[in-house]
């Protein structure tokens, strides 16, 4: 937390005597940088975290209806992207060590604490906290177009398989595109300008997909599209279609309009033995055909 910003803590906490306390000691420790929250119980503590979306979150892990790291664990359910730091008066390395591991980013002992090293943690936690995130987001994401990679493409086709077994019935389908003539584009006009050519086309993937489909980058000159609610097959076939038409319009490239296109498998879920892996390899399948039968020399009497 900085002193310029003024920081929201949500501290759950059982004992209005102890609130009272930490609020003071937060009081004179920062002066008006943070303004502290309350909830006595679990419940109320996910009411509050919709309610006044606080930036961190302190926690006590003896509460009337939680104990333990089952309130780290609920807490965390209920609000997976904030901070927590834990304020227990069990004074026990052990209990430290699973809390830190369940998810806390910091363990602090009731009584040994006093207001600057408890603002301290709490700066620290959203600190951490942040710099967590922007590590999940470079793991997650494609270096050069920005979209997601392989590896968080496949944790949202999990995901969605999830979903569509607890749903209404619609699908999940994927396309898998392969680009034509890429390595033709990067030795003749450059590796600078087959970047630009894929960010390019990863640009106007996105804007052909429909709202809340996941386009990734799945490595080299490969796209994939995921794709959840399909009521039928005819939808994976109108965005293969709207696909195609955005990437046969030219694109400049280094100075040179250059005719983007590329062969399109699609997959789509059975609800019945479905598993991302297996939705890769019939999409990629799927994809494999189409460039032979494009690429198969035309035959006549």
């Amino acid at each position: 937390m900085s002193s310029h910003v003024r920081r929201r803590v949500l501290m759950v906490e059982d004992s209005e005597a102890y609130v009272a306390l930490v609020k003071m000691q937060l009081a004179d420790a920062g002066g008006g940088e943070v303004l502290v929250c309350h909830a006595a119980t679990l419940a109320g503590a996910r009411e509050a975290v919709a309610r006044d979306r606080p930036d961190v979150v302190l926690l006590d892990l003896v509460l009337p209806d939680a104990d333990g790291l089952d309130a780290l664990d609920a807490v965390r359910a209920a609000a997976p992207g904030l901070p927590v730091v834990v304020l227990t008066g069990w004074a026990r390395d052990d209990v430290a060590l699973r809390a830190v591991k369940t998810g806390a980013q910091d363990v602090l002992v009731k009584g040994d604490t006093s207001g600057p090293a408890l603002l301290r943690a709490l700066r620290h936690a959203v600190e951490r906290k942040h710099s967590e995130q922007r590590l999940t987001t470079l793991a997650m994401s494609d270096a050069l177009t920005g979209l997601p990679n392989r590896a968080l493409l496949l944790e949202r086709m999990h995901l969605a398989l999830d979903r569509m077994a607890a749903g209404d019935g619609r699908r999940v389908g994927l396309l898998f595109l392969d680009l034509d003539r890429f390595k033709l584009i990067n030795d003749s006009l450059g590796h600078q300008a087959g970047d630009a050519f894929l960010v390019g086309v990863a640009s106007r993937l996105h804007a052909a997909a429909r709202p809340g489909d996941t386009v990734a980058r799945f490595g080299g000159d490969e796209f994939a599209v995921l794709c959840e609610g399909v009521a039928d097959p005819a939808e994976l076939d109108r965005l293969a279609g709207r696909i195609s038409a955005a990437l046969g319009k030219p694109l400049d490239v280094a100075g040179t309009d250059v005719f983007p296109s590329g062969s399109i498998g699609m997959a789509l879920a059975t609800g019945k033995d479905d598993s991302p892996e297996r939705l890769l390899r019939e999409a990629d399948a799927a994809m494999y055909r189409v460039k032979r039968r494009s690429s198969a020399p035309a035959t006549g009497r």
